[in-house]
């Protein structure tokens, strides 16, 4: 978050197992990498400090950055290649106010 959003579903390409530290310009074009940790998996940026895997957080999230030992304690998976998510899921739209009220946006609302 907020590049991928909670219950997004990602293409990874397992033949791309190490990281890539290469260029790039924003965040955008940054590569993503799927990793198996103990008790999880974790979907996000990485690079590599000798043996330690380092997750890098989003600059607008307040996130340390969560270092794992490689093999023992993380695997990466592969690269990220895509991306399904919501544009907008539950919570993002306030409450109808009563159920006379219809959620279809195309409609008009009657004045009373």
């Amino acid at each position: 978050m907020p590049l991928l959003r909670p219950g997004s579903i990602v293409l990874v390409d397992g033949s791309v197992r190490k990281i890539d530290d290469g260029d790039w310009t924003t965040e955008h074009d940054r590569p993503m990498y799927f990793v198996e940790v103990r008790g999880g998996y974790r979907c996000g940026w990485f690079h590599q400090e000798g043996s330690r895997l380092v997750m890098q957080p989003h600059p607008y999230r307040i996130a340390s950055r969560k270092p794992w030992r490689t093999p023992d304690e993380a695997e990466i998976v592969g690269r990220v290649t895509g991306v399904v998510t919501r544009l907008n899921g539950p919570g993002c739209f306030p409450p109808r106010r009563s159920p006379e009220e219809p959620g279809d946006s195309n409609r008009k609302r009657s004045l009373r």
